[in-house]
């Protein structure tokens, strides 16, 4: 056989009628195999929730350094760590100006019974506010719109006057966070809420950014370094230390001026889609809880329903979360973080199942760092 013979013989061998087929399933195989696969790691993206504000319930007493894991706290998420030698001192607040904190200052189950806070108070507020992406909001107790109005339109008219206090500048709230607010409506507990709301919108001291308002010394307290403090009698002078402020966060003007929020509402469940009225409230706490009642009833599908029948912006709505296992691992954490961010725009989380507001979580941390990501 020459070789022309045989090279004919290998291609009817190779490519006759049978092998066609052969290959040709192949070939589908090939392809249903591999390029779906292909496609679908291809795609596998990080999914990056939206952003959501972190909203502190500050009942810890300020003795001196009982506040700093708010600024100063070991880097514990593994975002920031490849070792236990690597551990650092992280401003949290100062580290993060894209994430928004908003802190409920509750010096007494309310403001008190004097003119202003007591001495740590006035020490320690000034340094929240120093910081553009924090928005400080007065505690005022309502019972569920069975306490005397006229004691909580004073508790409010008291916080408002702190915006106001020459000897220690910086005191002033943005807003004001009423606590066991009404989740069912009721035409008279709404006209309630209603007049609270409109006294708030009415007092000339909340809303003010602190920075702005301070009439004479502006604070500016970071990364564990110690307090400057700088004269500011002018208006220049103050605004050259905003722009330099500015420059630090990023030029975001909402930053630095009167907060869109000023009234939060914790009913702790899911109110009455009319309770969200803006003209009741601006933001409103719509799980206040543990993580097992969180997870067992379901609380997660009921503020999904919320959000659809009510028809407000996942930015109205804020959950807090206390009695986290410990038993979690990082991996659980950012996933319920990142789920409640896709519903919610201000969450809390906590390990702690006793005086869960009175203390700072071992896991406070890596919370901040995962709702920064």
């Amino acid at each position: 056989m020459n070789l022309t013979s045989q090279q004919t013989k290998c291609r009817s061998t190779a490519f006759g009628p049978r092998r066609y087929l052969f290959w040709a399933l192949l070939a589908i195989t090939v392809l249903t195999i591999v390029v779906p696969a292909a496609v679908m790691f291809s795609k596998r993206k990080k999914t990056t929730p939206p952003k959501s504000s972190i909203l502190v319930p500050l009942y810890v007493y300020p003795a001196p350094g009982a506040w700093e894991p708010l600024f100063t706290a070991y880097a514990t998420s593994p975002h920031f760590l490849s070792d236990d030698s690597q551990l650092t001192h992280l401003d949290r607040i100062a580290s993060h100006p894209g994430l928004n904190f908003t802190i409920v200052i509750n010096p007494a189950s309310g403001p008190g019974n004097g003119a202003g806070p007591d001495a740590n108070y006035t020490r320690e507020i000034p340094r929240l506010n120093a910081y553009a992406n924090v928005r400080t909001f007065g505690y005022v107790s309502t019972d569920y719109a069975k306490r005397n109005l006229g004691l909580v339109l004073r508790d409010i008219s008291t916080y408002s006057a702190w915006s106001e206090n020459a000897t220690f500048p910086g005191l002033g709230m943005h807003g004001i966070f009423l606590d066991e607010t009404s989740s069912q409506y009721e035409p008279a507990s709404a006209q309630f809420f209603e007049t609270i709301a409109s006294a708030v919108r009415s007092e000339a001291g909340l809303g003010l950014n602190p920075l702005v308002s301070a009439p004479c010394s502006l604070r500016i307290c970071c990364q564990n370094r110690s307090s400057n403090i700088f004269e500011a009698k002018s208006l220049p002078l103050k605004a050259a230390l905003l722009n330099l402020i500015t420059a630090q966060v990023g030029p975001d003007p909402t930053r630095l001026t009167t907060s869109h929020i000023q009234i939060i509402h914790n009913p702790g469940t899911i109110p009455d889609a009319k309770m969200l009225s803006p003209a009741i409230c601006d933001l409103s706490v719509v799980f206040e809880g543990t993580y097992s009642t969180y997870q067992i009833y379901g609380f997660g599908k009921q503020i999904s329903t919320l959000l659809a029948s009510s028809k407000c912006g996942r930015e109205k709505l804020a959950c807090i979360v206390h009695a986290v296992p410990s038993a979690l691992n990082s991996n659980d954490v950012l996933a319920l973080v990142n789920g409640l961010r896709t519903m919610v725009g201000s969450v809390f989380l906590t390990a702690l199942s006793v005086d869960y507001y009175a203390s700072f979580s071992p896991r406070w941390a890596e919370f901040a760092d995962e709702m920064a990501v």
